[in-house]
């Protein structure tokens, strides 16, 4: 499946899954406040994370399979840009337009880790497949990799306005956009 969020049709903040070999429709849903922002799938399939540009900094999670709303995880307040699952599904990682970022333990529904100190909104973050590190891009011109475990920063990398970031598969290499 692929996953969409947008605001292309009557009702706005809607997601969509859609069959990847035919490119049909497969589901939708209405995704409720805000903006659908970012959309990432559990490593199991069965759940996807959205984040939405309200006020109540929204993140969800969603049932794959009917589009049941699962839980309404607290953030902070402002603009949701990102969500990242961790390669085990423990973890969900979200980022807000503040610049803070955020780390819940998705079976308990609880946040355990505020990440703070990019001055920039926080645009993208990846989870290391092989490692507990989290690289949050911001358009600070900075990149802060986390230690996802107990939430402490291990290092700032700087360089840009920062978009995008992605692990490669073995985790030695960080890409930047």
């Amino acid at each position: 499946l692929l996953a969409t969020g947008s605001e292309d049709t009557d009702e706005r903040q809607t997601i969509k899954l859609w069959d990847s070999a035919s490119g049909r429709l497969a589901r939708g849903w209405f995704g409720g406040r805000g903006t659908v922002s970012a959309l990432a799938f559990a490593p199991d399939g069965r759940t996807l994370a959205s984040a939405h540009l309200d006020a109540k900094g929204g993140v969800r999670l969603w049932d794959v399979a009917t589009g049941q709303l699962l839980a309404e995880l607290p953030g902070r307040a402002g603009k949701a840009r990102c969500v990242a699952f961790h390669p085990s599904g423990r973890w969900l990682a979200a980022g807000w337009a503040d610049g803070t970022a955020a780390i819940w333990d998705v079976a308990e529904r609880r946040r355990v880790h505020d990440l703070d100190g990019h001055v920039g909104s926080v645009q993208e973050l990846a989870f290391s497949p092989t490692s507990e590190l989290l690289a949050t891009a911001s358009s600070d011109g900075t990149i802060r990799l986390w230690d996802a475990a107990s939430g402490r920063l291990r290092k700032i990398l700087e360089g840009g306005k920062f978009l995008s970031v992605a692990f490669s598969p073995d985790g030695a290499t960080l890409a930047a956009a």
